[in-house]
């Protein structure tokens, strides 16, 4: 299952019927679902008239039933661009699994924002050594950026010295990273906030070699 330009502004939801192949319910029988919870909201609405006649491999009837609707909401913490997640379902019964299904989901965001470069590699520097690299964060709506926050996902110091409006869609920033203590190639990600609902975020790789 594939969703396209979606937007962070409105609400990203779609369903999934559940249907049993041949499998006859008893009372205990039930359906359990699995995503990452901070990607994907999953609510099971069961079908509540569906026949429990007791458990057995094969139904009576031979007929498809429908178990219920799976709603499906994306609500990403950070916003991934491009993201793949995976829903699994089980059908179980005291216990244990009798069928299961495991449905991949692909969904892109519309993005309202870029960043040049697109990653940024800051050279070979000694630790606790600093160095300074401007980039340009250019809306794709013809808006002025406006950068809230700058932020580096793991070890390292990073400091915004200057952040312009250089044309009326693109605003530059003089980012300064001192290099970690430890030796050896380093990579991290800068996250760059925006006063945006549709792209709140956006990310650029940077790396360095320590010495």
């Amino acid at each position: 299952m594939v969703r396209h330009d979606l937007s962070t502004a409105e609400k990203n939801e779609f369903e999934i019927d559940v249907i049993s192949k041949y499998v006859a319910l008893c009372d205990e029988c039930e359906v359990l679902t699995y995503a990452t919870p901070d990607k994907l909201k999953l609510d099971w609405d069961p079908n509540v008239g569906i026949d429990r006649p007791g458990h057995s491999e094969v139904s009576s009837d031979h007929r498809d039933k429908k178990l219920g609707t799976l709603k499906c909401v994306i609500q990403p913490e950070e916003i991934d661009l491009h993201h793949r997640e995976e829903v699994r379902i089980e059908l179980a019964c005291r216990g244990e699994t009798i069928a299961f299904t495991a449905l991949p989901v692909n969904w892109t965001f519309r993005r309202s924002y870029s960043v040049a470069p697109s990653r940024a590699f800051f050279g070979t520097l000694k630790s606790g050594q600093s160095v300074t690299k401007s980039i340009v964060v250019r809306s794709l709506k013809g808006e002025t950026p406006m950068i809230r926050s700058f932020q580096l996902r793991h070890q390292a110091k990073l400091m915004a010295s200057r952040v312009e409006s250089v044309s009326e869609d693109e605003s530059r920033i003089d980012l300064t990273i001192t290099a970690p203590d430890e030796k050896g190639p380093w990579t991290d990600e800068i996250v760059i906030g925006l006063d945006s609902r549709e792209q709140p975020s956006i990310r650029l790789p940077v790396s360095c070699l320590v010495e």
